[in-house]
């Protein structure tokens, strides 16, 4: 199916009259050409017919709809998932100022370290947080409707 929205006629389509799957003109003016409409016959749906129109009255209407309904569930599912793309972040932050905080105490505790150890002994801790972290961060970003992150938030007290 094709959408239209001009604000001008879309004469281009004269030549594709035969050729084209169904269309709906949401342009007002009409921007598909009358042939063309008449070409399409009930595969054509202008901006004055959609209003009356009940949306089964076609087979590709009622797929339309399903689609719409299919893809704003999915949106949906999307956003209560966004829920947890914060306590993502809160998590990542809460791990690193601990992170942080351990690292200090260590390194005051071996105050003959080289600068190239205290840097290794850094770089190691950075990767051990990462590596503890990967599994709940990789679930709470293909979490799809916030119970994930509901749980996150219980367990790490975030």
């Amino acid at each position: 199916a094709v959408a239209v929205a001009l604000s001008a006629p879309w004469e281009e389509l004269g030549s594709q009259a035969g050729r084209l799957p169904p269309v709906a003109d949401l342009s007002s003016p009409a921007a598909v050409p009358e042939p063309v409409s008449a070409a399409l016959g009930g595969d054509f749906l202008g901006i004055d017919g959609l209003y009356g129109r009940s949306g089964s009255e076609t087979p590709w209407a009622v797929r339309a709809a399903a689609l719409v309904e299919e893809s704003a569930g999915e949106y949906a599912g999307w956003l209560a998932g966004r829920g947890s793309v914060l306590t993502l972040r809160a998590l990542q932050a809460q791990a690193e100022q601990r992170r942080q905080l351990r690292l200090e105490r260590l390194l005051n505790r071996l105050p003959k370290l080289t600068p190239r150890e205290r840097e290794l002994i850094s770089a190691m801790s950075e990767q051990l947080v990462t590596d503890l972290l990967h599994e709940p961060l990789r679930a709470l970003r293909s979490d799809s409707d916030g119970s994930g992150g509901e749980a996150a938030r219980r367990l790490f007290r975030l």
